[in-house]
């Protein structure tokens, strides 16, 4: 890989639009090296720094959040994936109760359904709805 992309090239690579890259660059979460001719460039440790955006934002961290997360000096690179992966396991925990919880109330439903088919008929055994009269 080149020592440095232009902000397009960053853009392509890690999928995200040019106009969020400025976004990112105004809020100091992340700053691109800039050269000579104030053109914006990235390395390495830009896509790192993304990857962290990308994971925090995923898991519902505000820009403020991230910016002082990633700002933190003593963070290491494996600190920073094991903090990562942490929270990854915590959602994927909350997302697994969701689906133990909606897959209880299906079941649930599924149940009072079945037993409506069979009380309903039963409750409506020899009425005739033309007539609103009871059959013997």
């Amino acid at each position: 890989m080149k020592e440095h992309l232009s902000i397009g090239e960053f853009a392509k690579r890690t999928g995200v639009s040019i106009r969020t890259l400025h976004y990112y660059d105004e809020l100091g979460l992340l700053t691109p090296l800039r050269t000579e001719s104030g053109r914006r460039v990235y390395n390495n440790t830009h896509f790192v720094t993304m990857q962290k955006i990308v994971t925090l934002k995923f898991l519902g961290f505000s820009l403020e959040q991230m910016k002082n997360l990633i700002q933190q000096n003593d963070w290491s690179v494996k600190q920073s994936l094991e903090f990562q992966k942490k929270l990854m396991e915590e959602k994927l925990s909350q997302i697994q109760k969701v689906i133990n919880a909606l897959d209880h109330k299906s079941i649930l439903l599924m149940n009072r359904m079945q037993s409506m088919q069979v009380f309903l008929p039963r409750l409506f055994k020899g009425y005739n709805y033309r007539t609103n009269i009871k059959n013997g």
